[in-house]
């Protein structure tokens, strides 16, 4: 992790002028907000813990899939036989997207709560096998073969960076993703996402000055804990890998050139933002939570709830919604959210869609954003803006060090702020040249690398 950055924007709707803000972001560090264990419950945790870590050790050592199984083994064992319970290197990134009348204070408990129920729960001290379930980047493409349409080997045209799952016809049967790998000892953080998603909601659920009947949040909840990325996701907000586009060798090489050249380490990690033009091809993580999805229609039907959607004067109709057999209530346009009781009874759920991946070289950024993005705002779009954003960063930091040779640079965090400032543009303008109103719109960009340490953008 090298640095993040959010944004949380209200929208505008001139119907509902002192609507308030009902998204809300999380970015938080594990020493700000995991406790201290040294009650006697605490060592007995500790000690079951290193039980467990060596008996996976064992059965890593005796299996010869895994290289690396047995030295990833026998670092946790080591840890969990000390009862180590201090700060955890992770860092929490989080959207909640509220709706109802009180969605902006379900949200906003969220905000205020699941970073440290995540990461101050004993699931973050218990090690068990993890397997990925989101594939690594495929293998960059062979070399182009030169034409006499494309002199020197270059592409004669480039492909569009398009991510299947933002394509219209995509259609999902369910959020769940198969393994894709071999399982590796890990911290359990999914069972801190799972448990904590559970308590925080819990508590908005028995708060009297909440009322959850109606109201609730999504979430998209991402801890990433060295080079594992771990992703919790409720409703419709999304997550976003966003991978360097493979890129000729020689453009690699000018790249690499003027990075090495650049006379200050700033203006050098721009220039390797900007990609030398090769861009990011996205790849989405999450799967949005609808009525539509297979999975989630048979859930809500067996749990004696309808799904239809609303029909316009103008013969038109609204997207596919979720109600009561009987009642025309709640209406929720995704079919799993945290709180809205109501929905509950008509089979709307709670329980978050769980994925893991393990960073490569290839990934750049990892975005987090409500629908006031995604709802008219496709990834690769997404990407486009991050990638300018990069190439802007870059010419400033080159600007920079020219005037003070050598001994200035532009603001830290330039190529976040840019990226998040132009993201949310895009999402206001096409939402008012579609809607005549403006979404709620909450961003977390993330950019990853092998850096030990992270810089909040605020």
């Amino acid at each position: 992790m090298r640095a993040y950055a959010g944004i949380c924007e209200r929208g505008y709707n001139p119907s509902q002028p002192d609507k308030p803000n009902q998204d809300a972001i999380v970015m938080a560090e594990d020493a700000a907000v995991t406790p201290a264990y040294d009650d006697a419950e605490a060592a007995a945790a500790a000690a079951a813990s290193a039980a467990a870590a060596t008996a996976a050790l064992a059965a890593a050592a005796s299996d010869s899939s895994d290289p690396g199984a047995f030295a990833a083994a026998s670092a946790k064992a080591a840890d969990a036989a000390v009862g180590r319970r201090g700060p955890i290197d992770a860092v929490v990134l989080a959207v909640f997207d509220g709706h109802g009348e009180d969605g902006h204070l379900v949200s906003g408990y969220f905000r205020e709560h699941i970073a440290a129920a995540v990461l101050g729960s004993r699931r973050m001290q218990e090690w068990v096998p993890v397997a990925d379930n989101i594939p690594p980047p495929p293998p960059p493409p062979p070399p182009p073969v030169p034409t006499a349409a494309a002199p020197g080997g270059a592409a004669a045209a480039t492909t569009a960076l398009v991510d299947p799952a933002s394509e219209p016809g995509y259609r999902p049967k369910t959020g769940v993703k198969p393994p894709v790998g071999p399982p590796r000892l890990r911290r359990n953080v999914l069972g801190a996402l799972r448990e904590g998603l559970a308590a925080c909601e819990r508590a908005v659920l028995a708060d009297p000055l909440v009322d959850c009947s109606l109201s609730g949040c999504t979430g998209c909840v991402a801890v990433i804990c060295g080079a594992d990325v771990f992703v919790a996701n409720v409703g419709d907000s999304r997550a976003v890998l966003l991978r360097h586009a493979p890129v000729p060798a020689s453009i690699a090489g000018a790249a690499a050139s003027i990075a090495g050249a650049s006379p200050s380490g700033a203006s050098a990690g721009a220039a390797q933002r900007a990609g030398a033009g090769g861009g990011f091809i996205p790849h989405t993580v999450t799967v949005d939570h609808k009525p539509t999805m297979a999975s989630e229609t048979r859930r809500i039907l067996l749990k004696g709830g309808r799904v239809h959607a609303i029909k316009y004067d103008d013969g038109g109709e609204g997207p596919m919604r979720v109600w009561l057999r009987n009642d025309d209530v709640p209406g929720l346009a995704m079919s799993r959210s945290l709180c809205d009781s109501v929905g509950k009874k008509a089979g709307v759920s709670s329980e978050p869609d769980l994925y893991v991946y393990t960073l490569t070289p290839a990934d750049a950024y990892l975005l987090l954003a409500s629908d006031g993005l995604w709802e008219f705002t496709s990834s690769g779009d997404a990407a486009a803006v991050v990638a300018r954003a990069g190439a802007e960063a870059a010419a400033a930091a080159a600007e920079a060090a020219a005037a003070s040779e050598g001994l200035g640079a532009a603001p830290a965090g330039l190529h976040l702020e840019l990226a998040l400032e132009g993201l949310v543009q895009l999402a206001a303008a096409r939402w008012h040249e579609r809607e005549g109103v403006v979404d709620d719109t909450s961003i977390v960009l993330a950019e990853v690398g092998s850096a030990a340490t992270a810089t909040a953008v605020l």
